[in-house]
C-alpha cells in the first residue's frame, strides 16, 4: 500500500510539471517569437537627401587687379588722333592682322606718336582693348578693391554688374568708370559681366583682371 501511494504522489508530481510548462508554452507562444532590442536603421533616402551648407567665397581669392587703366590711357594719348574710344578707326581696322602684328602695332604707336611706351601687363591690356573693338564686345577691367567697393573701367555705354547664383549687384557706370558696393557675403564665386548692345562680356575675376586677354584666332578679322 505504501509502495502504491509513492507511485500516485509521483505521478502527481509529474502531472504538476507538465501543467506548469503547457502554460509556459501558450504564454510564450502568445508573446511571439523573441525579439532582441530594437536598433533604428538609418534612412537612405535621408542621407540622400542631404546637402552641404554653402561655403563663403572668400574676396581673397580674387586676381590683383590691375594698376593700370588701359581706357584712361587710350582717352589720353590715343583719342586725339583715333578718336574716343577708337571710333575713328573705321570699318577697315584690324584688316588681315594677326595677334602677334596687333600687339607690334599697339607697342609701336605707344612708344612713338603717343609718346608713353606700354610694357607687360599695361601694354597687354591695351591690346586686349583692341581685341574688343575688333570683336564688338564691351571692354572690361577690374581695377580696384577697397572698404568693400569694387571699382575698374568698361567701354562707355555699357551696363556691369556682379553676378553670381542667386543674385547680383548692378554697378553704378558713370563714363569709362564703374563701382559697386559688395555684399556683406557672397555665397557662391561671382562674376563680373558686361553689357553693350546686345553684346556681352564675362570676367572670371579668380583669373584675369580685364577682359579679352588672349587671341581668339590667329588672323583677327577676314
Amino acid at each position: 500500500m505504501k509502495s502504491g501511494s509513492s507511485t500516485l504522489i509521483r505521478w502527481r508530481g509529474w502531472l504538476c510539471v507538465a501543467g506548469w510548462l503547457s502554460l509556459l508554452f501558450a504564454v510564450g507562444c502568445d508573446r511571439g517569437p523573441l525579439e532582441g532590442p530594437r536598433v533604428d536603421e538609418p534612412d537612405p533616402a535621408g542621407e540622400r537627401s542631404a546637402v552641404p551648407e554653402p561655403v563663403a567665397f572668400e574676396m581673397d581669392s580674387l586676381v590683383s587687379p590691375l594698376e593700370h587703366q588701359p581706357l584712361e590711357y587710350f582717352d589720353f594719348y590715343c583719342a586725339r588722333c583715333h578718336g574716343p574710344w577708337g571710333d575713328f578707326y573705321g570699318d577697315g581696322f584690324g584688316g588681315h592682322l594677326t595677334d602677334d602684328g596687333l600687339e607690334e602695332i599697339v607697342a609701336e604707336m605707344a612708344a612713338g606718336p603717343a609718346g608713353a611706351p606700354l610694357e607687360e601687363d599695361a601694354l597687354a591690356a591695351q591690346v586686349a582693348f583692341h581685341r574688343s573693338l575688333l570683336a564688338g564686345e564691351p571692354f572690361l577691367v577690374f581695377g580696384g578693391l577697397s572698404e568693400g567697393v569694387m571699382s575698374g573701367e568698361v567701354r562707355p555705354g555699357s551696363t556691369v554688374r556682379l553676378a553670381w547664383s542667386e543674385g547680383e549687384v548692378v554697378a553704378e557706370v558713370t563714363g569709362h568708370r564703374w563701382r559697386l558696393n559688395l555684399p556683406e557675403s557672397l555665397p557662391a564665386v561671382p562674376r563680373l559681366v558686361a553689357e553693350r548692345e546686345g553684346s556681352q562680356t564675362e570676367l572670371d575675376l579668380q583669373r584675369t583682371s580685364f577682359s579679352h586677354g588672349a587671341a581668339r584666332r590667329s588672323v583677327l578679322r577676314p
